[in-house]
């Protein structure tokens, strides 16, 4: 059976053919068989690179075709696909930055990834407290990284920013959770900064590390094909680019209608969930974000009626709203409301967050600590609640007892401690 030839077809129905294939001697290990019935039961789809399957490393065919679609899709001069998530993105773009800045400024709510992996190149972070910081340090010729939409469905308007750049300024965008903007005229208008890092498992049907570069800006395109080489790995999910495949054509020709239904449904939701819940006014609907107290007892009573949500804080619910469950949002609305529990409906919306003061300077080899041990040490890892990943705590922050103790308090929601202890190292005299 020879596929390469068969140029006509594209990356899904090449494999589909190829899945008949009953006699495989290559990788991956399970040889494209079921073995249990269940699991394994998509074996025959996950691949491996091929005489047709093409090479993500240097796509000259079906996965090239794929970048290109991505690329109009998005409006972008080009897109690269990632099986590793928009963390792969984000250090893509971080690595281009460190070419040509020293410094890379900071404003939205920063995912724990860009400030993990700016401290392991040496690339400095400064944090801005207003867009009108970051027009004026991008207008100076400075690189600004901005997240939008945050983990809570609320955008920034960067116009005013893109339009200030010049002097070699550039804009870097963590819009992970914006994937699906491009698809429907009732959501957020997608953003065509330098670099745009799109997560597309967020909130499309693509397979968990599905996510795209977009670059618009031509001076920087062959510097960052260069560093995905470089990061990212030589064995992609071919199941997970299938997926891409699948939404990208789904949703190019039905997501109008597919974001009208779930429009409709969350409005449905809203107007029938009792007043004993607020629901916030999000910039993007499909994110359901709901202001409650004790929201840990009511998302473990949904837990217990069949049903899960992306994320419960001490006095929010969010739930990730999306064309294959829109229509069960009735179920959730009947769960809320009948939940006997306690409900303050005046509690306030509340972002952590802690003053913590950055050491000059460290001494020593990095240690490992007991929390309790760790007050007074320089933390050398990036702490934050998971999810929505936004860090408590960077490498440099000296470590006081309000936030050990907030550590510890949170201890099965923490990312970024190493067993039981936190990396930490020695703070100089100088300080």
């Amino acid at each position: 059976m020879v596929l390469s030839v068969q140029n006509t077809c594209n990356m899904i129905e090449k494999i589909e053919r190829y899945a008949k294939v009953g006699n495989r001697f290559h990788m991956p290990g399970h040889s494209g068989v079921d073995i249990d019935g269940k699991l394994y039961s998509v074996a025959k789809y996950d691949i491996t690179e091929l005489d047709f399957s093409d090479n993500l490393h240097a796509p000259t065919g079906d996965i090239l075709k794929l970048e290109n679609r991505l690329a109009n899709l998005y409006n972008a001069k080009r897109s690269l696909i990632l099986t590793q998530g928009a963390t792969a993105g984000i250090e893509v773009s971080l690595l281009v930055a460190r070419e040509m800045v020293d410094v890379l400024y900071l404003y939205g709510e920063t995912h724990k990834s860009c400030i993990s992996f700016a401290s392991v190149i040496g690339l400095n972070l400064v944090v801005l407290s207003s867009m009108d910081e970051a027009i004026a340090k991008v207008s100076e010729g400075n690189w600004v990284y901005v997240t939008t939409p945050n983990y809570y469905g609320m955008t920034i308007d960067i116009d005013a920013l893109l339009e200030a750049r010049c002097n070699g300024g550039a804009v870097i965008v963590d819009e992970a959770h914006g994937a699906h903007f491009v698809f429907s005229s009732l959501l957020p208008k997608h953003n065509n900064a330098d670099f745009v890092v799109v997560s597309m498992h967020k909130t499309l049907p693509v397979f968990t590390g599905g996510a795209v570069l977009n670059i618009n800006n031509s001076d920087y395109i062959d510097i960052a094909q260069y560093f995905k080489t470089k990061i990212h790995s030589t064995s992609p999910s071919y199941l997970t680019m299938q997926s891409i495949d699948y939404a990208t054509r789904l949703f190019g020709e039905e997501g109008e209608r597919l974001y009208k239904k779930v429009f409709e449904s969350v409005e449905r939701f809203k107007n029938s969930l009792d007043r004993r819940y607020r629901v916030l006014d999000t910039d993007d609907f499909s994110r359901v974000v709901i202001v409650c107290g004790g929201a840990k007892k009511i998302a473990e009573y949904l837990e217990n009626n069949d049903t899960y949500i992306e994320l419960c804080e001490d006095n929010r619910l969010v739930l990730i709203v999306t064309p294959f469950n829109c229509d069960k949002l009735s179920i959730v609305v009947k769960l809320l409301n009948s939940y006997s529990g306690p409900i303050d409906i005046g509690i306030n919306d509340v972002n952590v967050h802690f003053d913590l003061k950055r050491a000059k300077g460290v001494k020593g080899k990095i240690e490992f600590l007991a929390l309790d041990r760790a007050v007074g040490t320089v933390s050398m890892n990036e702490i934050a609640i998971y999810p929505p990943g936004v860090s408590v705590v960077r490498s440099g922050d000296i470590l006081t007892d309000e936030v050990i103790t907030f550590i510890k308090e949170n201890k099965e929601k923490i990312v970024g401690l190493i067993g039981d202890t936190i990396a930490v190292r020695e703070i100089c005299e100088e300080n």
